[in-house]
């Protein structure tokens, strides 16, 4: 079995994803994790993302390692299901925005393969994967979806963030403490999935075809609506019916009538 220590590889400048929305939900406590567990990023939100740091999480589902982020000082950006859990086949769990800082490797730890550079929480987004790992001497494979839906999910921040460059495992990052994904993470596989389009979700075919400018006729002084968007005074308002109420007809919402 491999040794998840060196489970790592580095992006190539091409073959970039095209981009695509990812199949996710947010935990019911999403603000929650993102006012207790997450950091304002030091570096730029999107051209600061260098890397994608995989963990397992060492529980058996995905309660359990938010019960855990609970009561210690820990994050991730999302959670990979178990095959046991409803969720699992469909999507992912959002916990941490993007945005932020999630806690998933010490601030002291660097590597020298990604330049030895520490506050990686700053500069990475973290995926947790639902498996027990050592807690059942790895009798616990880890599903074909969760590989490929993580492997999706590198490839979406690849689409998204253009300076990101490394995906590595968390015992990679920190040896001494951490050995996740574990040795029975199939990181080969993985790797060859993240490197091909062929799970990608189709594009919307609209994306591409923003209008020019040109296609539309320029507006004139004769053309253009001389009457304001939002009237202000009584005599402007449209009225229109309102179901459901005492009266047949309810005035647009302005500022001046609020608090009628």
């Amino acid at each position: 079995m491999a040794d998840p220590k060196g489970f790592f590889f580095t992006l190539p400048t091409t073959q970039r994803p095209a981009p695509f929305r990812l199949m996710e939900e947010r935990v019911p406590d999403y603000q929650w994790y993102d006012q207790h567990r997450a950091t304002t990023r030091i570096y730029h939100p999107i051209n600061g993302i260098e890397a994608v740091v995989i963990h397992a999480t060492s529980g058996y589902a995905t309660q359990h390692a938010l019960d855990a982020w609970r009561s210690a000082a820990a994050s991730a950006h999302w959670i990979v299901p178990d095959e046991d859990e409803p969720q699992h086949g469909h999507f992912i769990w959002s916990v941490v925005s993007e945005s932020l800082a999630a806690w998933h490797v010490r601030n002291a730890v660097s590597n020298p393969d990604l330049g030895n550079k520490t506050k990686v929480n700053h500069w990475s987004l973290g995926v947790e994967i639902v498996n027990t790992q050592e807690v059942q001497h790895y009798t616990d494979p880890f599903s074909d979806w969760q590989v490929s839906a993580t492997a999706l999910l590198v490839r979406y921040c690849w689409a998204k963030y253009p300076n990101l460059k490394y995906v590595v495992s968390h015992a990679k990052l920190d040896p001494s403490r951490r050995d996740d994904p574990g040795k029975n993470f199939p990181w080969d596989r993985f790797k060859s999935l993240v490197m091909s389009a062929a799970n990608d979700p189709a594009g919307n075919p609209l994306r591409e075809n923003i209008l020019p400018v040109s296609a539309f006729p320029p507006v004139t002084a004769e053309s253009a609506v001389s009457a304001p968007l939002f009237p202000r005074h009584k005599s402007q308002r449209t009225t229109y019916p309102y179901a459901n109420s005492d009266s047949s007809r309810a005035q647009c919402w302005s500022p001046s009538n609020r608090s009628q």
